[in-house]
């Protein structure tokens, strides 16, 4: 988790320095300045929609760039691209350098701010946003690394319009100053996110510097280089910054640039170090207390961008008061206090609530965190202070117009706040503040709600941040839960457990796949389908807490609720992860024949508590919704020592990353199929000699023979067709024409005797499986039900960085849906199901990340099921299994789930000798354990 945490949306977006004079008695600026930013939007866009841009184009440029100002500190990132799109144009007509750069530095910080932006958002109840915007979305590259490259690309524009002008020697060192404070935050924001670390001075600290000893010029402060690059040399830049405030002198406005580079530097070490821990909190120190930068911001102007200049650096300070030593804390809870109270006088003094809720719900933070300060917290006062921030944003003016409806609300502060509320009841007194708890919990997901769905734009912190909360909610209500309350009162709160637990889930596969509609446009399907378990079916929630392992099963017969404490497995030496990470290191590097047992039994001990009720109640089918670490479980290999039996054959096992993400209802038989298949080596992987046997075989089982494997001369006449192109793919020769060598197979199979149906099948192999023909076959429109992929895949912790390989290019996630969605039948129907059958999870995964990517391939892609590796496999048995599983599936009435139980039960008890006396080939779990049933897999 990163270290500090933001004020909220509104105050994480890049806020603008605006360049551009406002009339003295403008009422537009007056808002600005006092933080009424919906006012100031109103006023303005009144103002714009009356000034004739033919007639007064410099005037109708100004105001479009305060407008977009206004805008973007709402978070309303559209709305101020528009308006300064339309500026560009303008500024461009008239030929005036100064002004195109005034628009472009603005258009820049809106690419800054739009780094996390979602692509899909208006699938999410979003309203319709114009044609040209839309395009602008298609164009771009939608990572926060293409929107820091298009942000600087902005600013160098805008730095070619004032070719020319001597930054030393212009006219307009306050335009310079500005557009040199915007590239240092751009190079900051590049280098927190490529995490770089060289010896040499970083760009962004030049750029600050420049920014500096431009702004001085206009004051007469002499900075010299050397000491320029002192301010910038210690920390790195916090997200939000001081906006210049137009009505005060140009030497005033230098002064305020001044102070918001030395805080735009102040926390340098904040963002770049990976751990609190390290940062040297003398330096930090030092720079508060003898750079001035506290100083520097009391000679501004009484205005919210001070008041919020104030909050940022009391936000610094809270965030490393772990750090301080004894002697000093004193000192800094000083300075924190002194920021946060500076802040909440100027907020009173403009009127403005909002600051004033910020204010507070620092203050709040401080008190919070007073045992740092004092011997212990003092949560009455922290609670009174959320209490009242809570009430000031209520309460924050009311809505005279449909604009301002629009604009007003802050449900993104609101959330927070009342996050904050929860946790400082629950540390409070947990027992007496129960129902106030919930409550808070309650109109904090209220919030949240509201948040996702009016924002366009939400930064990867906030995003993360709501995972966190989910579970910090469920935690609160698994502790209450677990007292002693009649039986009905926990049943409520277990389902309620059940549902938060959920939405964090729904949030994790937004997060990983960076798309804020995909579980929207998921529940959209299946809100209204029947959901209830069958009868010997039940859902198992494995949850990880820092203290405990909570265990939750789901069943016709109610919720089950047990608990296994961490304390017992920390005891053990290896913590969770190592023991995950081990053991899944240990059935992926190889076969290991006769184990002892050791680690997969010891995984099973955790969850014992739980299996035995599993028992009990004559489940065979269990659906697992794993949480954290617990997605890199093979949950098929855990070993029950009592029985002598694996998981797997106790019972079908299903994986999916929420229930309430699942399509369950009864699939239909499959009809046409797509299977697609790489023997060779490309993209570096090793080559899959076994492909050409495992399509085959599967075109003629999926074709409609289900019979074709019921004796030993069906498969002798199999081996004997594919021997010459085996042997060919080891001695590493290549077919030249894969579609007439299958030609070649398929007659001598026929010529044994064996009919293989291939109306329904369509086959992409070797060189014809490629990224264009898949497209091709996909918009063809064949109503496929079963698409298989019989090559190497990768996911990783970046779902960007996931992909299947082909033989020319690859298939990353995105596409694959894109390919998916060109195809009207192929996910639509509840049993259709995408097969990948060598893919595996990136090494190094500890906490489980890339696990869960492969888990929630379903979701991403579109289909209702996934049938999927995380570890690459022997393909003469993946051959073996995926013949078995659809030869089940096909031939009987079992489930997909039932149906791979029994492939790997099967492969498991075969009869081959694994070199030692008793002991069987495939025996091992790195043959059978790492094949996953994804989503609807009855």
């Amino acid at each position: 988790m990163k270290i500090f945490s933001q004020f909220g949306l509104l105050i994480g977006l890049m806020l603008s320095s605006l360049v551009v004079a406002a009339t003295q008695n403008d009422p537009g600026q007056a808002y600005f300045n006092r933080g009424h930013f919906e006012l100031a939007v109103q006023h303005w866009a009144g103002a714009l929609s009356n000034i004739s841009p033919e007639k007064k184009p410099e005037r109708y440029i100004d105001t479009s760039v305060r407008l977009a100002a206004a805008y973007q500190s709402l978070g309303r990132l559209r709305e101020a691209y528009h308006v300064l799109q339309d500026a560009q144009d303008r500024a461009k007509q008239i030929k005036d350098s100064v002004r195109l750069a005034s628009v472009l530095i603005q258009l820049s910080d809106v690419h800054l701010a739009m780094r996390d932006f979602q692509e899909n958002r208006m699938d999410c109840g979003m309203k319709k946003i114009s044609q040209d915007f839309i395009h602008f979305l298609e164009d771009e590259t939608l990572t926060p690394k293409g929107m820091i490259n298009e942000a600087l690309y902005y600013l160098e524009q805008a730095e070619q319009a004032l070719a020319g002008l001597d930054p030393r020697m212009s006219k307009y060192p306050l335009l310079w100053a500005n557009l040199f404070n915007k590239k240092g935050n751009i190079q900051l924001r590049d280098a927190v996110l490529s995490k770089e670390e060289t010896g040499e001075l970083p760009d962004y600290i030049e750029s600050y510097t420049n920014s500096i000893k431009s702004a001085s010029r206009v004051v007469a402060v002499q900075v010299e280089e050397q000491e320029a690059e002192t301010y910038c040399g210690v920390l790195i830049n916090l997200a939000s910054q001081v906006k210049l405030n137009n009505k005060v002198t140009v030497q005033t406005k230098a002064q305020v640039l001044i102070a918001k580079t030395l805080i735009n530097c102040l926390s340098q070490t904040v963002l770049l170090e990976e751990n609190i821990d390290d940062i040297d909190i003398d330096d930090f120190s030092n720079e508060l207390e003898n750079q001035g930068v506290l100083w520097e911001v009391e000679k501004l102007a009484d205005s919210h961008d001070k008041a919020f200049a104030f909050i940022n650096l009391a936000q610094l300070m809270l965030t490393t008061s772990s750090l301080i030593d004894e002697e000093q804390r004193n000192l800094h809870a000083r300075y924190v206090y002194y920021a946060l109270t500076k802040a909440l006088e100027i907020a009173e003094k403009l009127g403005n609530k909002r600051t004033i809720a910020y204010a507070k719900f620092y203050l709040a933070q401080f008190y919070e965190k007073a045992q740092f300060y004092e011997k212990k917290p003092r949560y009455l006062k922290a609670i009174l202070l959320t209490r009242q921030a809570i009430f000031s944003v209520r309460n924050y003016l009311q809505f005279p117009t449909e604009l301002q409806r629009e604009l007003w609300g802050y449900p993104e502060l609101l959330y927070r706040l009342n996050w904050q509320l929860a946790k400082l009841l629950n540390a409070q007194d947990s027992n007496a503040n129960q129902s106030e708890i919930v409550s808070a919990y309650e109109n904090a997901d209220k919030y949240l709600k509201q948040t996702r769905l009016h924002y366009g734009s939400l930064s990867r912190k906030f995003s993360h941040d709501a995972e966190e909360f989910y579970l910090d909610w469920a935690d609160i209500l698994l502790q209450q839960a677990s007292g002693n309350i009649p039986s009905r009162r926990k049943q409520a709160l277990l389902k309620s457990v059940i549902k938060v637990v959920e939405q964090h889930n729904a949030a994790e596969v937004r997060n990983y796949f960076q798309d804020e509609c995909i579980t929207e446009r998921l529940q959209s399907k299946i809100q209204n389908l029947d959901t209830k378990l069958p009868d010997q079916v039940a859902v198992f929630y494995p949850l990880l807490f820092e203290d405990r392992i909570e265990l939750l099963l789901v069943s016709n017969k109610g919720i089950t609720h047990k608990a296994y404490p961490r304390t017992n497995i920390n005891e053990e030496e290896e913590t969770i992860t190592e023991t995950v990470s081990e053991l899944k290191h240990i059935f992926s590097s190889g076969p290991n024949c006769g184990g002892k047992r050791e680690l997969d039994a010891k995984i099973y001990k955790w969850f014992e508590p739980i299996l035995e009720e599993v028992s009990k109640q004559q489940i065979d089918t269990l659906i697992i919704v794993p949480d954290g670490e617990f997605y890199a479980i093979p949950f098929a290999a855990l070993y029950d020592k009592k029985a002598q039996q694996f998981l797997i054959e106790k019972y079908a096992l299903i994986v999916t990353p929420g229930i309430n993400l699942t399509d369950l209802r009864k699939p239909q038989r499959p009809e046409h199929v797509l299977l697609n298949g790489l023997s060779v080596n490309v993209g570096g992987f090793p080559k899959l000699c076994n492909v050409p046997s495992e399509i085959m075989k599967l075109s003629c089982l999926l074709g409609g023979n289900t019979n074709v494997f019921d004796d030993k001369a069906d498969s002798d006449a199999f081996d004997s067709c594919l021997t010459n192109r085996k042997t060919a793919c080891e001695n590493g020769k290549t077919v030249d024409d894969s579609v007439e060598a299958n030609r070649n197979l398929f007659q001598c199979l026929k010529n044994k005797g064996i009919e293989c149906p291939l109306e329904d099948i369509d086959i992409l192999q070797d060189q014809e499986f490629t990224v264009s023909n898949v497209e091709e076959k996909f918009r063809e429109q064949i109503p496929y039900s079963i698409v298989h992929f019989a090559t190497h895949g990768e996911f990783n912790r970046e779902s960007s960085e996931t992909y299947l390989q082909t033989y020319h290019g690859e298939i990353t996630m995105d596409k694959l849906r894109e390919l998916i969605q060109a195809n009207k039948s192929f996910g639509s129907r509840p049993g259709d199901l995408l097969t990948l059958s060598a893919c595996e999870t990136a090494q190094g995964d500890e906490d489980g990340r890339a696990a869960f990517g492969l888990a929630s391939v379903a979701i991403k892609a579109g289909v209702p099921s996934t049938l999927a590796t995380s570890w690459i496999v022997d393909d003469v048995a993946s051959v073996q299994l995926m013949t078995g599983f659809y030869r089940r599936y096909l031939g009987s009435s079992l489930s997909k789930a039932k149906a791979l139980q029994e492939a790997q039960v099967q492969l498991l008890n075969s009869s081959t000798s694994c070199g030692r006396k008793g002991e069987k080939q495939y025996e091992s779990p790195h043959y059978w354990a790492p094949y996953l049933l994804i989503g609807n897999g009855l």
